[in-house]
């Protein structure tokens, strides 16, 4: 199975070649932030970690992302008291990255491949059982993919909105919905 964090981050390669950081560069909350907002290198570590963490905030139940939330802030804690050292920030990214792609893979341990088929304006309505804000089509799409229940993504590309449904289509006809503002994908696999 490939990773999730390793897909989402081939996502990225679709941004311009300067991405941004998760955290603001103009100004930086702090030495360490700015340090890494010069860094190419880094910055694209931070992508990695962000895009990850966001994967797994959607896949855990309430208590997970307080959880969750707590751990990151413990592990900015951590990367911040690297100060300037690069080495320092880039195994702290490395580690946040190793756990947060193994913690992936023990809640969605059966994965998938196959692709997507898109309907445009179009989607499945009343059946959502994971949401979520702020995703590009592409990050919806491996969510889908590593989640084992999901068999349909509907997106919103205005207001990047990612909604997964364990049901196609065919298994919902009466929730079918056209004219709809929204990409239906199908995850052809399942």
């Amino acid at each position: 199975m490939i990773r999730l964090a390793a897909l989402l981050a081939f996502a990225f390669l679709a941004v311009p070649a300067v991405a941004e950081p998760s955290f603001p560069c103009n100004p930086p909350r702090s030495p360490v932030e700015a340090y890494i907002c010069t860094d190419d290198d880094l910055t694209a570590k931070d992508v990695d970690v962000a895009a990850a963490y966001r994967a797994l905030f959607l896949l855990r139940d309430l208590q997970g992302k307080d959880e969750l939330a707590y751990q990151q802030e413990a592990w900015r804690y951590e990367r911040d008291n690297c100060g300037g050292n690069y080495r320092c920030l880039e195994d702290a990214y490395a580690r946040r990255l190793q756990f947060l792609n193994e913690a992936i893979a023990s809640v969605s341990p059966a994965g998938g491949s196959g692709d997507f088929v898109m309907t445009a304006n179009a989607g499945i309505a009343g059946y959502n059982k994971l949401s979520g804000e702020n995703y590009t089509a592409d990050e919806c799409k491996e969510l889908c993919r590593v989640v084992s229940w999901c068999k349909t993504v509907d997106y919103d590309p205005a207001k990047r909105m990612c909604y997964a449904q364990p049901v196609s289509r065919a298994d919902a006809p009466d929730a079918w919905r056209t004219g709809v503002p929204l990409e239906h994908y199908e995850f052809t696999a399942r």
